[in-house]
């Protein structure tokens, strides 16, 4: 029981072995915050310092949209948005 919305990135840091990025989605709205743990890196974000405001897909729960996973492998340009 899932949908889909357009989430931002706000940071990247370095957490452990892994990566860390938050990020944040609107669901009716309400904006909300979230927080991957993965180890795919963005070039960008790590030698580039290009990460902030870059927007990915976000899957989040019907029930309790809090619950939410960002998903780095669909990326949306703005012309992606219009």
């Amino acid at each position: 029981n899932q949908s889909e919305t357009v989430g931002e990135l706000l940071s990247f840091s370095e957490c452990g072995m892994q990566v860390c990025y938050d990020y944040r989605y609107a669901v009716d709205g309400i904006t909300y915050t979230g927080l991957l743990r993965t180890n795919v890196v963005i070039w960008e974000c790590r030698y580039g310092g290009k990460c902030a405001g870059r927007r990915f897909r976000v899957f989040y729960s019907k029930v309790d949209p809090s619950n939410s996973k960002l998903d780095l492998s669909k990326e949306f340009k703005d012309s992606d948005l219009r």
